[in-house]
Protein backbone atom coordinates (compact mmCIF):
# COMPACT_ATOMS: atom_id res chain seq x y z
CA UNK A 1 0.00 0.00 0.00
CA UNK A 2 1.31 3.62 -0.85
CA UNK A 3 2.18 6.20 1.71
CA UNK A 4 -0.45 8.92 1.38
CA UNK A 5 0.94 12.30 2.31
CA UNK A 6 -0.98 15.67 1.84
CA UNK A 7 1.53 18.39 1.80
CA UNK A 8 -0.42 21.77 2.04
CA UNK A 9 0.94 25.82 0.88
CA UNK A 10 -0.63 28.25 2.98
CA UNK A 11 1.85 31.14 1.96
CA UNK A 12 3.59 31.60 -1.11
CA UNK A 13 6.83 29.94 -0.33
CA UNK A 14 10.35 29.13 -2.67
CA UNK A 15 10.23 25.58 -2.98
CA UNK A 16 6.42 24.75 -4.38
CA UNK A 17 7.33 25.62 -7.80
CA UNK A 18 10.19 28.40 -7.91
CA UNK A 19 13.14 25.53 -7.11
CA UNK A 20 11.40 22.44 -7.59
CA UNK A 21 14.26 20.03 -8.32
CA UNK A 22 14.37 16.07 -8.27
CA UNK A 23 17.00 16.83 -5.49
CA UNK A 24 14.72 19.15 -3.79
CA UNK A 25 11.54 17.27 -3.55
CA UNK A 26 13.48 14.21 -2.53
CA UNK A 27 14.98 15.51 0.54
CA UNK A 28 11.74 16.68 1.02
CA UNK A 29 10.99 12.89 1.82
CA UNK A 30 8.79 13.11 -1.50
CA UNK A 31 9.37 10.43 -3.75
CA UNK A 32 7.58 8.05 -6.38
CA UNK A 33 6.64 5.72 -3.75
CA UNK A 34 4.42 7.90 -2.14
CA UNK A 35 1.37 8.78 -3.33
CA UNK A 36 1.75 13.17 -2.88
CA UNK A 37 -1.52 15.10 -3.11
CA UNK A 38 -1.31 19.37 -3.02
CA UNK A 39 -3.13 21.44 -1.49
CA UNK A 40 -2.79 25.17 -1.94
CA UNK A 41 -5.09 27.15 0.49
CA UNK A 42 -5.25 30.42 1.76
CA UNK A 43 -2.31 32.86 0.29
CA UNK A 44 -0.49 29.77 -1.43
CA UNK A 45 -3.46 29.64 -4.14
CA UNK A 46 -1.78 32.57 -5.70
CA UNK A 47 0.22 29.64 -7.36
CA UNK A 48 -2.90 28.13 -8.79
CA UNK A 49 -3.13 31.35 -11.23
CA UNK A 50 -1.84 30.97 -14.67
CA UNK A 51 -0.94 34.58 -15.16
CA UNK A 52 2.09 34.06 -12.08
CA UNK A 53 5.48 34.11 -12.93
CA UNK A 54 7.96 32.27 -11.18
CA UNK A 55 11.34 32.01 -10.81
CA UNK A 56 13.90 35.28 -11.48
CA UNK A 57 15.86 36.55 -14.54
CA UNK A 58 15.98 34.34 -17.59
CA UNK A 59 14.75 31.04 -15.46
CA UNK A 60 11.35 32.55 -15.31
CA UNK A 61 8.33 30.33 -15.80
CA UNK A 62 4.68 30.53 -16.26
CA UNK A 63 2.96 28.97 -13.13
CA UNK A 64 1.70 26.20 -16.00
CA UNK A 65 5.14 25.19 -17.37
CA UNK A 66 5.94 24.88 -13.74
CA UNK A 67 3.44 22.92 -12.48
CA UNK A 68 3.95 20.38 -16.02
CA UNK A 69 7.45 20.41 -14.53
CA UNK A 70 6.35 19.48 -10.86
CA UNK A 71 3.98 17.11 -11.84
CA UNK A 72 6.22 14.86 -13.86
CA UNK A 73 8.14 13.99 -10.25
CA UNK A 74 5.47 12.64 -8.03
CA UNK A 75 2.49 10.63 -8.28
CA UNK A 76 -0.96 12.41 -6.84
CA UNK A 77 -3.41 15.21 -7.26
CA UNK A 78 -3.03 19.34 -6.83
CA UNK A 79 -6.29 21.09 -5.08
CA UNK A 80 -6.83 24.61 -4.35
CA UNK A 81 -9.36 25.82 -1.74
CA UNK A 82 -12.46 27.21 -3.99
CA UNK A 83 -13.66 29.64 -1.47
CA UNK A 84 -9.58 31.11 -0.88
CA UNK A 85 -9.37 31.09 -4.86
CA UNK A 86 -12.67 33.78 -4.77
CA UNK A 87 -11.48 35.51 -2.33
CA UNK A 88 -8.12 36.81 -3.78
CA UNK A 89 -10.34 37.27 -7.26
CA UNK A 90 -8.42 34.47 -9.25
CA UNK A 91 -11.40 34.05 -11.98
CA UNK A 92 -11.82 30.40 -12.80
CA UNK A 93 -10.63 30.57 -16.64
CA UNK A 94 -7.13 31.23 -15.44
CA UNK A 95 -6.59 28.47 -12.59
CA UNK A 96 -3.71 26.16 -14.00
CA UNK A 97 -5.69 22.95 -15.43
CA UNK A 98 -4.22 20.65 -13.46
CA UNK A 99 -5.83 21.85 -10.23
CA UNK A 100 -9.01 21.06 -9.18
CA UNK A 101 -11.00 23.22 -6.96
CA UNK A 102 -12.06 21.83 -4.06
CA UNK A 103 -14.70 23.09 -1.24
CA UNK A 104 -13.35 24.65 2.07
CA UNK A 105 -15.79 21.84 3.93
CA UNK A 106 -13.83 18.89 1.58
CA UNK A 107 -10.42 19.98 3.15
CA UNK A 108 -10.75 18.15 6.41
CA UNK A 109 -11.54 14.74 4.48
CA UNK A 110 -8.72 15.22 2.58
CA UNK A 111 -6.31 15.39 5.68
CA UNK A 112 -7.89 12.53 7.03
CA UNK A 113 -7.31 10.21 4.11
CA UNK A 114 -3.30 10.91 4.60
CA UNK A 115 -0.98 9.32 6.69
CA UNK A 116 1.09 12.19 7.19
CA UNK A 117 0.56 16.09 6.78
CA UNK A 118 2.80 18.79 5.81
CA UNK A 119 1.92 22.24 6.22
CA UNK A 120 4.04 24.82 4.66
Amino acid sequence: MQRKVLAIFEAPTVFILECTTPEVVSALGINPELELTILLRKDGVIYADRAKKVGSGADRLTVVEAWKSMESLFNGHIYAVKEDIEQRGIPAKRIVSQIELLPRKNVAHLIDENNTVMVY
